[in-house]
């Protein structure tokens, strides 16, 4: 076992040696990253000169999509992901982990997003590593710094949990901000709900 510290999130938690983490940090296309990491770990079929061709379309794409649905106001959709490499004889990352399979983790944000939306983004996809890594607990007590009470945070479903998880990571990474907004999750509205039972603060999503 060894320590694993989620600097955004600043909780540590015991890894099982055959978890690996990386953060990739920001990428400029998430569609050209996961391309370049299904070649490395070998779980596509797709052939290198095709991912390649691919990955270049991507990296030009991608970005100038963002910039257009920006200047029009829309949302447009992921901004990061989290993802787990590991033999397909394991069923799920849960079973690898227990069986002691090699799981390489990668999470990254793209680039371009304001600070509260990169540290949003970023903590739910850390979240889901959290979960793989049954942090619950950890979650659960770094939420009471910041007045939320966590004790039914379980009942909710994965997802939420993880949107939870990243307000979370945005009020504790940008504490001047006075106006917090979570966009873009058929989630939120769960996220919404609980916190107003849940904690200090009262309002958000209205």
């Amino acid at each position: 076992m060894g320590i694993l510290r989620l600097e955004e999130m600043g909780i540590e938690l015991e890894a099982p040696d055959n978890f690996h983490f990386y953060d990739d940090g920001k990428v400029r296309s998430l569609g050209a990253h996961l391309l370049m990491l299904r070649q490395k770990y070998k779980s596509t079929a797709m052939p290198r000169i095709v991912s390649v061709s691919c990955e270049r379309f991507f990296e030009a794409a991608e970005p100038a999509y963002r910039k257009i649905v920006n200047r029009r106001g829309f949302h447009h959709g992921a901004g990061g992901f989290n993802h787990c490499f590991y033999s397909n004889r394991y069923k799920n990352v849960e079973d690898a982990i227990s069986k002691g399979g090699e799981i390489d983790n990668h999470v990254c944000i793209v680039e371009d997003l304001c600070p509260t939306d990169a540290s949003t983004i970023k903590g739910h996809e850390l979240t889901h590593t959290i979960l793989y890594l049954n942090g619950l607990d950890a979650l659960k007590e770094a939420l009471g710094t910041i007045d939320v009470d966590g004790r039914t945070l379980e009942e909710l479903p994965l997802e939420a949990i993880c949107q939870i998880g990243g307000f979370y990571a945005m009020v504790r990474n940008n504490p001047a901000e006075k106006e917090y907004k979570v966009l873009g999750s058929p989630y939120n509205a769960m996220m919404y709900d609980w916190l107003h039972k849940n904690s200090v603060w009262k309002g958000w999503g209205n």
